[in-house]
């Protein structure tokens, strides 16, 4: 390690030492209010908006962790889909502001004031088996969480009937990636390429 990576490491080291003194104030009071801070992996990939939440909430009603009043935060400039926040907002208490949300982000670094300590278990887990798939199998027959507006189904059907489908007539949805073409693939693409059919397979 040469000197100057040294002196970055430091000063990253009291930087975050810095943040965590300046948040611990609101930290505690979020624990006195029973409010918890829930920091998802990437709020802008829209499985990890939708999976992640889905997840730690089914736990709370499964019974496997206390119940908590959870603070989403969800910077209305990084989210994968702004309308699927406003349904998990009937759950959670809905942060959307950039300014704010990196104000009480540092206070989810508290693990007395987050809602779930480690949140890459569900669906990022590496070397190890993601826990979502128990978790929906443990949830068998339940109702699911949310349940689209009429509106939102009026508005969905309608989108279908103009790209050609019969009102009524079922679908299936697929995704296709050339993913192959890229110039370099990782081991996580390798597994997208599993996933994702190749366009020329099916037709366009």
């Amino acid at each position: 390690m040469t000197v100057l990576s040294t002196i970055a490491a430091i000063i990253r080291r009291a930087r975050r030492l810095m943040s965590c003194a300046a948040a611990l104030p609101g930290a505690l009071v979020m624990m006195a209010t029973g409010y918890r801070i829930l920091l998802l992996t990437r709020t802008d990939r829209i499985g990890h908006l939708v999976g992640e939440i889905d997840c730690v909430l089914k736990e709370e009603r499964l019974g496997r962790a206390p119940a908590r009043r959870g603070v989403l935060l969800a910077p209305r400039d990084r989210v994968a889909n702004r309308h699927i926040v406003n349904y998990w907002a009937r759950h959670l208490t809905v942060i959307d502001s950039p300014l704010l949300c990196w104000a009480l982000e540092p206070i989810g670094q508290f693990g007395f004031a987050s809602f779930r300590e480690d949140m890459s278990g569900y669906f990022t887990a590496i070397g190890k088996t993601a826990k979502y798939n128990e978790i929906f199998s443990a949830w068998s027959e339940r109702p699911p969480l949310l349940e689209l507006d009429p509106a939102d189904v009026e508005r969905g059907e309608a989108a279908l009937h103009e790209l050609g489908l019969p009102r009524g007539a079922r679908f299936c949805a697929f995704s296709a990636a050339d993913i192959l073409l890229q110039p370099r693939v990782t081991p996580y693409d390798a597994f997208a390429i599993w996933l994702h059919c190749n366009r020329e397979r099916f037709g366009s």
